[in-house]
């Protein structure tokens, strides 16, 4: 029996230190071939869109209006950011900045100090807007979308337009809930602006629900809410580098609202009292506009059943959940084993040690196919819309696998070394046959 349990002690040691090195060599494997920064940035400003609940009933009215209605609050179209201290000599030449207070030379040439402005949310865009808030984010109106067919709302559900980028998954409400907003529009009237929104059953198969509104000018960034950037000095700039929402190139994430649904920046400024008593509106020499836009769901394909936040909050930290579990569960645990079972004198203890032992990796093999299963749809996700994560998916489709079944290894020749233990008692030494006394 000693023999056999040394064989298999030995087994474990050689096996584990197998395992240890693929482990190394897997991970290598996922940080090489994750897609880029931009990517993954971009599908983490998604997610925490995700978490955001859109709009359900919404009231516009004109800005002298000054009863709000009931029970629905002010809502904010974007943000406008502040502008440090500084001194203004845009009188003297365009565009000329200077930070902190003006010089004496300054102020003989016309410049004006500039005091320090905090950012301030912007509500009016032509008119004043109030909403409620339908009380589910992404992915439990994602949950209510048939499996099977992934364009039909679950019995007890009605449809009342798109909910996400796919242009594919409905937009589902209960039955007796009145439908969230489909349509919004700006029209020209005898040169005054009117606006046109609610909800149309005609629309169901056509729009997309307006999950938020949205400010931005060219340059801003909606996922970052990033909106507005001003191209002088003073201007407290976010340095967005998401290229892939902006407006140019994130077509998927929001949907213009046509005709009519831009203003000039300095116009909006005035009437949202921004740059009051400076001196200057930028946008007002050199005109910019600022588009409203409807902000959709960056939607998953319709080859994902399920996706959870836990997966979203792993993808964040992919890299540093990737190396805590390779120290700690792969090599620690592993180490750990041999050290603790080195403890385990006589056949009693060697029993309970081995059952505790047998009990922690059942659930280091559940955790360990949770975490793959996790990292599995996370590539999947990734392989959507990018070349390298259609090959980091196809990596995860293999690496998964090779570690359950490394791990069920690891597991099955732990578990048949307590059943020899269970079933074979240990024979006692020839010295105990002699002496009777022992």
């Amino acid at each position: 029996m000693l023999e056999i349990k040394e064989n298999i002690l030995c087994f474990q040691y050689m096996f584990f230190f197998i395992f240890v090195i693929i482990s190394f060599i897997d991970m290598r494997l996922i940080f090489k071939n994750l897609p880029d920064e931009q990517k993954l940035l971009f599908l983490e400003k998604a997610m925490d869109y995700w978490k955001k609940k859109p709009i359900w009933k919404m009231k516009v009215l004109n800005f002298e209006d000054s009863e709000e209605p009931e029970n629905m609050e002010t809502y904010p179209l974007g943000y406008w950011p502040g502008i440090i201290k500084g001194c203004n000599c845009s009188k003297y030449r365009n565009n000329l900045y200077y930070k902190d207070s003006c010089s004496e030379t300054n102020l003989t040439n016309s410049c004006s100090t500039v005091q320090e402005q905090s950012g301030k949310n912007i509500y009016n865009f032509i008119f004043k807007y109030y909403v409620t808030y339908y009380d589910s984010d992404y992915l439990t109106l994602l949950s209510r979308v048939d499996k099977n067919k992934p364009s039909i709302c679950k019995e007890g559900y009605k449809k009342c337009g798109y909910l996400d980028s796919t242009l594919l998954h409905p937009f589902c409400v209960k039955e007796n809930e009145d439908c969230v907003a489909n349509y919004l529009f700006f029209k020209s009237e005898n040169s005054y602006i009117s606006i046109y929104y609610g909800f149309s059953e005609e629309l169901v198969e056509k729009n997309c629900a307006l999950n938020n509104l949205f400010l931005v000018d060219f340059n801003g960034c909606i996922l970052n809410e990033d909106y507005l950037v001003d191209r002088f000095l003073l201007f407290k700039n976010n340095s967005n580098k998401l290229e892939q929402c902006s407006p140019n190139r994130g077509n998927s994430i929001y949907v213009p609202l046509g005709q009519y649904s831009a203003v000039g920046k300095n116009y909006l400024y005035q009437t949202n009292n921004i740059y009051k008593g400076d001196g200057f509106i930028p946008g007002e020499k050199y005109p910019e506009t600022v588009d409203l836009k409807v902000m959709i769901y960056y939607g998953l394909n319709d080859e994902m059943k399920v996706y959870y936040y836990a997966d979203s909050y792993i993808f964040k930290n992919i890299k540093l959940f990737n190396i805590l579990i390779f120290i700690f569960l792969k090599v620690i645990i592993q180490f750990g084993y041999f050290i603790f079972i080195q403890r385990a004198f006589g056949r009693k203890r060697e029993i309970i040690y081995n059952s505790l032992w047998t009990c922690l990796f059942i659930a280091y093999l559940i955790f360990i196919w949770l975490f793959n299963n996790s990292l599995y749809r996370n590539s999947q996700l990734m392989s959507f819309d990018s070349y390298q994560g259609e090959n980091f998916f196809s990596l995860m489709k293999k690496l998964r696998i090779i570690d359950i079944v490394l791990a069920f290894i690891i597991l099955s020749v732990h578990v048949f070394k307590l059943l020899f233990i269970l079933t074979h008692k240990e024979e006692k030494k020839y010295s105990e046959f002699i002496n009777k006394d022992k």
